[in-house]
């Protein structure tokens, strides 16, 4: 009994515990140290404060402008800071403040404060709304924005606390007056929070359901190839109900994880591998070598250390992630190798060999270091403005023969953003993608977004544009780059979320209509496959026969992440399959008198 009483006791308080983290931190900004340019007022029983004093400059500019507070932190985790905001007359010109790059007292450099700018349109007040970065709230009403997930100003960030410092320092500083600042909270970055959530300091949720099923199957789900998208926190909304594949969009690159030598910050990676783990979808790693986004400590460091610290970064991943599926080894080739020093660009290439013989001796030392440290997963070489150049695939298929002949690649990647497409014609996406195809490696299309000023805008260019990928025998899985307000080319319209946060734009309805009413294969037969019959089918194991086909014949049979799981020759009685073939959704490639035939194969 005293056992049984102990083990209560402890889950109550790891409940308690989890629930604790759930909840927003909130403060009230006229229990800090406000600055004289701040008024304190009471209206309608809200005590806020008022910027008093106009100036557009990069900083507060001086003390008497900022509010300082303490902040204690209920765990170590990643916040996403929320602010309650009411917006004056004029609008544009009484919406602006800032907010801390980070924790403790900081100087009025620009580089020490983040700008918060023209919210005036934006924000939530229905009190079961979910408060992201977009919103629709306007003026003269109290209203809460996500300051993380807001991208219409300066860059946002999200704030990691460690264990052994929960208690922080943090300032919010004036800008423009006219504006009314209630209160602050941060909250865990992963959960999602409603405005009642936050005005009465209630947990948030893991789910904008509050924990249930999704109202909708992912598009594509059950077709032979997936539709996914980007991890971020202003992207996971409703994730499951669209999306069938998992990439994070800035968390798995070098310089957010470890932008400080050392220390690692696994929270928005974790996340997004979760998810993917969570719901049985690829996951692919973004990215491993690149030309953006780097570690700036890095860049002047010996070739020899540089390329020991490489190694490291690589261990760390393949020890944190045994189970990737996918891992985009060199992102951007051509475009923007780690050659330069300054703004992320890494400047390490000399510590991977540099140009070499070849002129590509980096990439090919990248991939022969990814080869060893992830034996398991599918590497991929991806680039920008491939599809719409026939002298870029030229110079792209350059580096991939190199990389084939060590047998270093499993799949190319090619980029479909909205500026790579929009000048294209659809037999040339086509004729590019046939070049690459030739290979003999499949292709995933990468980081696709489709901008629209307006709706029918989008709507046409998806209707141009997707099927040339989604029904291309060598194209076996597409990656949206975003589809709600946050994505990277949310000034470009690429959204297909509203920015109200519901509404499905005409695209996205179109979207699914076609791919679940779309037939493709991953790779389409050279021949009839009606000549062909496969039974039983579905299968539980033991012999699976093939009728129609003559003369030697071997099969392949391949799950939906295009990985090969059996290869065997067909005799008379057909061939056996393995036992340790878990249930699902196969492909079988039959090869018979140099022709190829897929067909489906169910194995219950």
């Amino acid at each position: 009994m005293k056992n049984l009483f102990l083990s209560l006791l402890m889950v109550g308080l790891l409940s308690m515990d989890v629930q604790a983290q759930g909840l927003p931190v909130v403060l009230e900004l006229e229990n800090g140290t406000v600055g004289t340019d701040f008024s304190t007022r009471e209206e309608d029983g809200t005590t806020f404060v008022a910027i008093t004093t106009n100036r557009t400059g990069g900083s507060p500019e001086s003390i008497a402008r900022t509010i300082t507070l303490e902040v204690i932190f209920p765990a170590a985790q990643t916040y996403d800071l929320y602010a309650r905001v009411r917006i004056g007359a004029e609008g544009a010109d009484d919406d602006s403040f800032f907010y801390a790059n980070g924790f403790g007292e900081k100087t009025f450099t620009d580089a020490e404060w983040i700008r918060v700018n023209n919210i005036f349109g934006s924000g939530h007040t229905a009190a079961s709304a979910y408060v992201d970065g977009g919103g629709s709230a306007g003026q003269n009403v109290w209203k809460w924005i996500n300051l993380s997930e807001y991208t219409g100003d300066e860059t946002p960030l999200t704030f990691t606390v460690s264990e052994d410092a929960l208690t922080r320092t943090f300032q919010i500083g004036a800008r423009e007056d006219g504006l009314d600042i209630d209160k602050i909270a941060f909250a865990r970055a992963d959960y999602f929070y409603t405005v009642s959530n936050l005005d009465n300091v209630e947990p948030g949720s893991p789910t904008m359901d509050g924990g249930g099923e999704p109202a909708m199957p992912p598009i594509a789900e059950g077709q032979e190839k997936f539709l996914g998208n980007v991890y971020s926190a202003s992207q996971v909304v409703d994730f499951t109900s669209y999306w069938n594949q998992v990439t994070p969009e800035n968390a798995g690159k070098w310089g957010s994880v470890e932008s400080t030598r050392d220390n690692m910050n696994w929270a928005g990676l974790d996340a997004a591998y979760a998810l993917a783990k969570d719901n049985g979808f690829p996951f692919k790693l973004h990215v491993l070598v690149w030309g953006n986004q780097q570690p700036a400590w890095i860049e002047n460091l010996p070739a020899n250390e540089q390329l020991e610290e490489i190694k490291e970064w690589f261990q760390a991943l393949a020890d944190r992630y045994p189970e990737m599926d996918f891992i985009e080894v060199v992102n951007e080739p051509l475009h923007d190798p780690p050659n330069m020093a300054g703004s992320g660009g890494g400047n390490y290439i000399q510590a991977l060999g540099g140009t070499g013989d070849s002129g590509w001796e980096w990439i090919l030392q990248a991939f022969r270091l990814a080869r060893q440290y992830f034996p398991n997963a599918e590497l991929m070489l991806n680039d920008y403005n491939i599809v719409n150049s026939a002298s870029n695939v030229n110079d792209y298929l350059e580096i991939i023969r190199l990389l084939q002949t060590e047998n270093l690649i499993d799949q190319i990647g090619v980029q479909a953003h909205a500026f790579s497409t929009r000048n294209a014609s659809a037999t040339q996406l086509k004729t590019n993608l046939d070049k690459l195809a030739e290979t003999g490696l499949p292709l995933y299309v990468t980081e696709l977004d489709i901008d629209g000023a307006n709706d029918q805008t989008q709507l046409s260019e998806y209707q141009r544009v997707f099927p040339v990928f989604w029904e291309h025998p060598a194209v076996r899985g597409i990656t949206l780059w975003g589809f709600r307000t946050g994505m990277w080319r949310t000034q470009q319209g690429a959204y297909l979320i509203d920015q109200d946060g519901s509404t499905e734009r005409p695209a996205l309805v179109w979207l699914r209509g076609y791919v679940e009413s779309t037939v493709v294969g991953a790779r389409s037969p050279l021949g009839d496959p009606d000549l062909i019959s496969v039974y039983p089918n579905p299968v539980s194991g033991g012999k699976v026969m093939i009728e129609g086909v003559n003369g030697p014949t071997s099969v392949q049979l391949f799950d939906l992440h295009g990985r090969m799981v059996q290869q065997t020759t067909l005799t008379v009685d057909g061939f056996t399959l393995q036992s340790k073939i878990p249930m699902g959704m196969y492909l079988l490639k039959i090869h018979s008198e140099q022709r190829v035939f897929t067909k489906k194969l169910m194995v219950k």
